[in-house]
């Protein structure tokens, strides 16, 4: 081999000679699917997938760009990845509400109770829409600036401790005033509702308890059935907080969907326009040092962090409670990524492939399942701030989606233990 031909093999040694084309195909994804969203604006275009994939696409590059943070310089970096963030919580609040209608339509439910619910949902639709166009307007950047500060939308973005009041109060709701084709799944809540829901400390289930004790009774006292007051219903509707926002994009979220101007700090604070966005990334200017850094390190660092991660997670706390379960999901989709994208680099380097398309594998598995458990609880809290259902159907719907989480819970604390075993073992070695 002749000097031309090492020193091309010594660049092809060298990571950002293996991570910018990576980098150029994540953001064509990326383009692509956002093309696809854009194509779903008020419906006109039927594809039922779009925000999942431009999601999915958003979320392995930034998981790309967290791998290869060594590579690139800080402040460019920053920026891009804050940018890429805010766009997927953005789209993360549409696709919550599509994953809401598939939880519940799959749901088994009496005749009676499965009408009411598909009309609720049917209901939300026009909020779906607003949260749409709020993604389409983040790919164009095209919404006008503010003129004015939108008072009424902190409120609107309380974080989870609303909908555990209600989930509370619906604990707290006898059975017996409720129409005899309800009793035997009212019976059957009132058991499950003496399992605990939430991992909170003595002081703040003590709160919780007293609120809800105070939310039942004001429920009991309302004499109007909830399927009377369309109006103050579709305005609780729409007021239901968007979770996992950051608080530039909830107050964003709850301006558009309560059709209020922008606030000027918010629409300053936006990222830029999707196709400005990724042109960013994909110049990312390199350190110095990223000349010293090999693909064999890079790849096998990248795969050890992120699996040294979620094993932290698991060991927090809180990692039994919806949000911990949630932030872990997050971190298996991370050693997923990373393993497929640096899968086969790892195999030319001499890591055993098996063991890595073992662990993508497992991460996968991981991923559903707690995937399944987050839906079901996003959709606990949804129908629990429901107050377009009457009293016994959320209570119905509640339990069955109890009865579906508690199973999948088990068989995901039957598997888990394994699968961070796996994690804690031997990292690759050449």
């Amino acid at each position: 081999m002749g000097r031309a031909g090492h020193r091309r093999h010594a660049i092809a040694l060298l990571a950002h000679a293996h991570v910018r084309p990576l980098v150029e195909a994540e953001c064509r994804d990326v383009r692509e699917a956002a093309e696809r969203v854009a194509l779903t604006a008020e419906g006109s275009h039927a594809d039922a997938e779009a925000i999942h994939d431009y999601r999915v696409a958003l979320r392995r590059l930034r998981t790309l760009l967290a791998a290869a943070a060594s590579l690139f310089k800080r402040r460019p970096l920053r920026r891009v990845r804050d940018g890429l963030r805010a766009l997927a919580h953005t789209a993360g609040a549409v696709r919550d509400e599509e994953v809401l209608v598939e939880t519940l339509t799959e749901l088994e439910l009496p005749s009676a109770t499965r009408a009411h619910v598909d009309a609720w949902l049917e209901g939300r639709t026009p909020r779906e829409r607003k949260l749409r166009r709020a993604v389409i307007a983040h790919l164009s950047h095209g919404a006008p600036r503010a003129k004015e500060p939108v008072a009424q939308a902190e409120p609107a973005v309380q974080p989870e401790l609303a909908a555990k009041r209600e989930e509370s109060a619906m604990s707290a709701m006898p059975t017996a005033q409720e129409g005899p084709a309800v009793q035997p799944e009212l019976a059957a809540q009132g058991e499950e509702s003496a399992m605990p829901t939430v991992q909170a400390g003595p002081a703040v289930q003590s709160e919780l308890a007293a609120q809800g004790e105070l939310a039942a009774k004001a429920e009991l006292a309302n004499q109007a059935e909830p399927m009377a007051q369309p109006e103050l219903a579709a305005q609780r509707e729409s007021a239901e907080p968007v979770a996992q926002a950051e608080p530039a994009a909830q107050l964003e979220l709850a301006a558009r969907v309560a059709g209020a101007p922008l606030p000027e700090a918010v629409v300053a604070a936006r990222p830029p326009p999707l196709g400005r966005l990724l042109s960013l990334v994909e110049a990312l200017p390199l350190r110095k040092r990223a000349a010293a850094v090999s693909t064999r390190a890079l790849a096998i660092g990248a795969l050890q962090g992120a699996a040294g991660k979620a094993i932290e997670e698991a060991a927090r706390e809180d990692a039994d409670t919806p949000e911990g379960r949630h932030r872990l999901r997050i971190r298996w989709k991370r050693v997923r990524y990373t393993g497929e994208r640096f899968g086969k680099v790892l195999a030319r380097e001499g890591v055993d492939a098996g063991a890595v398309a073992v662990l993508v594998k497992t991460a996968t598995r991981m991923q559903k399942k707690l995937g399944e458990l987050h839906d079901i609880d996003e959709a606990i809290g949804s129908v629990a701030r429901a107050r377009a259902l009457s009293r016994g159907d959320r209570m119905v719907v509640h339990h069955r989606l109890r009865v579906r989480r508690k199973a999948l819970a088990e068989r995901l604390a039957a598997e888990l233990p394994a699968a961070l075993d796996l994690l804690r073992g031997e990292p690759p070695q050449g």
